[in-house]
């Protein structure tokens, strides 16, 4: 249950760096062409802060013109397997967002 538990966790830390990084618009495409596309360095930076924040992470941010990847891992220990001779395991989640712009419906 612990480890489930510890996914989950790391699950939302995936989402919310790749949303951190999907926030990143660049202004200057917008403003000239109104098209709504990434700055890459600022999209992979703002991710690379959010999960630097996390530690203990080993991570990859992917971030392409309308979208941010990222994926996380990191060792977990175990409570119940350690009985069987599993001190630890490795966790990964991976998650991505693309930039959100408008109003898409009167309510919430």
């Amino acid at each position: 249950v612990r480890e489930g538990l510890k996914l989950i966790r790391l699950k939302n830390v995936a989402d919310a760096a790749a949303a951190a990084g999907a926030m990143q618009i660049d202004e200057a495409v917008y403003r000239s062409t109104g098209e709504v596309v990434l700055d890459e360095q600022l999209a992979r930076d703002a991710a690379a802060l959010y999960l630097d924040a996390e530690g203990g992470l080993d991570y990859v941010v992917n971030v392409l013109p309308n979208r941010v990847e990222v994926s996380v891992s990191r060792q977990a220990t175990t409570g119940f397997l350690r009985v069987i001779g599993i001190d630890g395991v490795e966790v990964s989640a991976a998650a991505s967002a693309e930039p959100r712009y408008g109003v898409e419906s009167a309510g919430p």
